[in-house]
């Protein structure tokens, strides 16, 4: 539907659109990332990902989902890493 593409949408945060069906959201803080639905598929997710690095190449602190649906969840994989301590922040009905 779209051509992969990433945009700055504000200061510091950016948008990765055309990759998978949803959207992903990298928010660049001061120490590391944060991730926002990580998308459908974990190798669609991998390409954001390296798209992102080539922006900041500071660590995932935090991953959130807006909500349940595996196009904004399934991907995670790509992001996470168990042994870095990466926070999960969903809704309490997620």
């Amino acid at each position: 539907m779209f051509e992969p593409a990433i945009i700055e949408v504000a200061e510091n945060v950016y948008t990765a659109i055309g990759y998978q069906v949803s959207a992903n959201t990298m928010i660049v803080g001061d120490d590391g990332v944060i991730i926002i639905d990580p998308g459908q598929q974990v190798a669609a997710a991998r390409r954001v990902r390296a798209e992102f690095e080539r922006i900041s190449d500071l660590p995932v602190r935090a991953i959130v989902y807006t909500h349940g649906h595996a196009d904004h969840s399934n991907g995670a994989s790509a992001f996470y890493d168990p042994e870095a301590g990466i926070e999960v922040w969903a809704r309490s009905n997620y």
